[in-house]
């Protein structure tokens, strides 16, 4: 039994969904533990991408491609600055908006020039990216 795309994107979004509530919880009964509540940000915006991806899986779009970009790569910044936020306690903001920033001047472009292949090679290798630099805060 393999398993079809739509089931894979739910299951992805409601495990993100799951771990974004869990974590809000937690930072609930230790409101001083700052970068919890950053996490729990970083997988809302994801399970809002997994969302909007559906969408455009359906009915591709640019208007869909530059939310689900937008989406993914500014979780995966707001991830970056929780790990950072974790490990200095230092404020998130800086670094989560350098990400951003840096991410979707890349990958924007060639979605909102309706060029979606480059777009999504832009997307992927910023997520990438972004992941190693979560990875490496805890190096």
């Amino acid at each position: 039994m393999s398993l079809d795309y739509h089931s894979l994107l739910l299951a992805v979004g409601f495990s993100a969904a799951c771990l974004s509530l869990t974590l809000f919880g937690i930072w609930l009964t230790a409101r001083t533990e700052k970068f919890l509540l950053t996490w729990a940000i970083s997988a809302l915006l994801i399970v809002g991408d997994v969302v909007i991806y559906k969408d455009y899986i359906e009915t591709p779009g640019r208007i869909l491609g530059i939310a689900t970009f937008a989406l993914l790569l500014v979780g995966f910044s707001t991830m970056l600055g929780a790990a950072y936020q974790f490990r200095s306690g230092r404020s998130p903001i800086p670094l989560t908006v350098l990400g951003s920033c840096i991410s979707l001047a890349l990958a924007l472009p060639p979605m909102a020039l309706g060029y979606d292949g480059l777009g999504f090679m832009f997307e992927n290798l910023l997520a990438a990216l972004l992941l190693f630099a979560t990875a490496y805060q805890y190096w």
